[in-house]
């Protein structure tokens, strides 16, 4: 099994922005995916390009605690039911609150404030830190 047999909400919230989310979201498998957008326009020969301007609002750490509160509430979650992974200061706020804060490759900051630590693995470890075991994982 894996964790959407157990019916588990995956969501990916990120200060980067939308075309990597949404790469993510699709190939790993996320429900959801929330990141910044960049403006893109036509010139008057109707060629695309970035401007480099970030439509607003700015997913910023309070974004990502916003978000954590949105999903608890509207899926009647705990937040002892919820994991969360950063790897910045900007993720702290997010990590405190979980009921698993991890940091993954993280920063000094929010090594301080999370529950696990993730340096020598791949994301994978998030499976066996929730108890899984590999007879369960699909890979």
């Amino acid at each position: 099994k894996t964790m959407k047999h157990n019916n588990s909400i995956t969501v990916l919230v990120s200060g980067g922005f939308t075309f990597l989310a949404d790469y993510l979201k699709k190939s790993l498998g996320f429900d959801h995916a929330h990141a910044n957008s960049l403006e893109i326009c036509a010139n008057n020969l109707k060629k695309m390009y970035l401007t480099g301007n970030v439509i607003g609002p700015i997913l910023d750490k309070q974004a990502k605690s916003r978000y954590l509160d949105e999903y608890v509430i509207n899926n009647k979650l705990s937040y002892e039911d919820t994991l969360c992974v950063g790897d910045g200061a900007n993720d702290i706020d997010m990590i405190r609150r979980a009921g698993l804060g991890v940091s993954y490759n993280g920063k000094n900051a929010l090594e301080k404030e999370a529950n696990v630590h993730f340096k020598k693995t791949n994301l994978l470890g998030l499976l066996y830190a929730q108890g899984y075991s590999d007879n369960q994982i699909i890979f």
